[in-house]
Order: C-alpha cells, then structure tokens, then sequence
C-alpha cells in the first residue's frame, strides 16, 4: 500500500511500468471482485464507483498530514478518526450502489 501510495503521488518508477504490473491488475482484481459481490450493478458503472471509492481512500490518505496544521478544536478531530472515516467510506459507497442499482431497474 506505501509503494502504490508513493508512486502515485511521486512517482519514481517508469510509468507504463507502474500501470501495467500494478494498477491494471489491482482495477481488475477490484472490478471482478465488485462485479461478484454486486451481480445486479450494471458492468458499465463498476469503473465509475471504483473511480470513487479509489478517491475517497486516497483522500483519507493525503487529508492527514493536515490535521496537524489545523487547531486543537475538537470538532475537526472527529474528521479523522479513521473507524468513522471507513465507516463512512463504506456506508457511502454502498448507497451509491444501491442507488445505481435502483436506477437502471427503474
């Protein structure tokens, strides 16, 4: 996670290099995984909540360094608690699915 981590944010690595032995089949182990788990989720949209879920998690990965830059007030500190950030993470997804799933059964 630290090397995919670095090498998308400063990346050292060749960048066809990185994409092709890393990412492309970490998005297909994630997009054969999502298709299993949610059957009734059109294919067409499982990129685009990979797309999402991938932004949310990087988020939560580059937002920390600035909690330390922000005051001791205790109602940001509930920002990143990391139990209630995944809590989040997956509750939001899950409705986005849902939704999506709802949709194209309408």
């Amino acid at each position: 996670t630290c090397l995919m981590l670095r090498e998308i944010v400063e990346s050292h690595l060749p960048a066809d290099m990185f994409g092709k032995e890393v990412i492309e089949p970490t998005i297909t182990a994630m997009q054969e995984a999502l298709s299993k788990a949610c059957p009734k989720l059109n294919p067409a949209k499982i990129p685009l909540v990979l797309f999402s879920l991938i932004g949310q998690l990087l988020h939560t990965i580059h937002i920390k360094p600035i909690q330390h830059c922000m005051s001791a007030d205790d109602r940001m500190s509930e920002f990143f608690e990391r139990d209630k950030v995944i809590d989040h993470i997956v509750a939001f997804t899950i409705a986005g699915i849902e939704a999506y799933i709802r949709e194209d059964g309408e």
